[in-house]
């Protein structure tokens, strides 16, 4: 594995990627983040505002909860969501 480890020997992550830590996986978030951004879409609301950064607010997915979806964006993403039901041949 390439990139820097810190001093308690978990490695740091990956430019480009999110800086989230998650604990239950004792490694950084994978996901890759926007240009600009520190955390990516799904750990960016864990986190103090720490950049001035304009926050949505992320909600459980009604149709799946294990993920989440922007508030404003939520009409959009139920059509497409991968947990709708699908129409039946």
């Amino acid at each position: 594995m390439t990139g820097e480890r810190a001093a308690n020997g978990i490695q740091a992550p990956l430019p480009g990627r999110c800086g989230y830590f998650v604990q239950k996986k004792k490694r950084y978030c994978k996901m890759i983040v926007a240009e600009g951004k520190r955390l990516c879409g799904e750990h960016a609301n864990t986190a103090p505002n720490s950049q001035g950064e304009n926050q949505r607010r992320r909600i459980p997915c009604p149709l799946d909860p294990k993920h989440t979806v922007d508030e404003d964006k939520l009409k959009k993403h139920l059509k497409k969501c991968n947990s709708r039901e699908k129409p039946k041949p």
